[in-house]
């Protein structure tokens, strides 16, 4: 990678690489050829008593003009339709031609919050929350010297902004909502997120397979996708909880020859074998059960 030389190399972190080196030695990549593997989505083996939730965040895009849309329907997986019309500056009275304000449909199975991150301020901002037509917060963002954690006059534009980087939520009950965001002040408000507290109904295990093929082996891995770098400093912190695993999951993978295969499962951070296993393929699909998966696992495959 481009940081070998000025980062890697100087600080001799090489052993980050131990694990996946280990795993891959005797990986034929360079002279066999290898296919993509479709992965099924996963099925707990014993599905939990309620389904898991989490928070939803819709992050704005940074792009200039009016949004195309200004309905969105949040869906319980985390998707919306029209994500590029969700822009990050919610204009106000400056831009009166590029106002068309953000209304977003969603289910909130418990009750939660609406949270909108407010980050920039030009010239002052009146923020409003409709929920279900009825007005739920009014709050004004005033800019100028010695407002906000950072402002700054604009010259050219004679005028003061001010950086608030605050979090403004509300309290929402428990079911479907319209909730509509605008702003009614003077200038443009930067937004850096939405986010819907529970409204994210995970009813399948939160893996992340990815799993390749060649005529010798299949390698797989299995991924926590709560499992990052960023979850983990969080909860290092104390900003979050611990990343919880994931409970034992079936990983279906597709277009195996029927027969028997030799499962060898690794620690992906000792870098070394934990188990090996047998499974067989019938019907072209061979059915791992990887176990309980708090960071991640990988495995080789091999016909017997």
């Amino acid at each position: 990678p481009w940081w070998h030389e000025n980062y890697i190399e100087p600080l001799d972190l090489y052993f980050h690489f131990t694990a996946l080196a280990n795993f891959t030695k005797d990986v034929p990549f360079g002279t066999a050829k290898w296919e993509q593997v479709t992965a099924a989505p996963p099925e707990y083996v014993t599905p939990p008593a309620e389904p898991i939730v989490r928070d939803i965040v819709l992050t704005p895009v940074s792009k200039w003009g009016k949004p195309e849309a200004n309905e969105f329907t949040v869906a319980p997986d985390g998707s919306v339709n029209d994500a590029g019309s969700i822009h990050e500056l919610l204009q106000g009275q400056g831009h009166k031609d590029l106002v068309n304000p953000p209304t977003f449909a969603v289910n909130f199975p418990r009750p939660g919050e609406f949270v909108i991150g407010v980050g920039r301020v030009s010239n002052s901002g009146q923020l409003k929350v409709w929920v279900d037509d009825e007005l739920k917060l009014d709050r004004e963002f005033p800019c100028g010297e010695n407002v906000g954690k950072e402002w700054k006059f604009q010259q050219q534009w004679n005028l003061w902004e001010s950086v608030y980087d605050e979090d403004v939520s509300l309290d929402v009950p428990a079911g479907k909502h319209r909730i509509m965001v605008e702003n009614l002040g003077r200038d443009w408000m930067r937004i850096s997120r939405y986010v819907f507290t529970g409204c994210k109904v995970i009813d399948r295990p939160n893996l992340l397979v990815a799993a390749i093929r060649s005529p010798e082996m299949a390698l797989v891995w299995v991924q926590n996708r709560d499992s990052d770098w960023f979850n983990h400093h969080r909860a290092e912190t104390g900003e979050a909880p611990a990343v919880a695993p994931v409970p034992p999951a079936r990983v279906t993978l597709e277009g195996f020859r029927d027969g028997a295969y030799q499962v060898e499962w690794w620690d992906t951070w000792e870098g070394k074998p934990a188990k090996t296993e047998q499974a067989v393929a019938k019907d072209g699909k061979l059915v791992l059960v990887p176990g309980e998966v708090a960071t991640d696992r990988a495995a080789k495959i091999v016909p017997k």
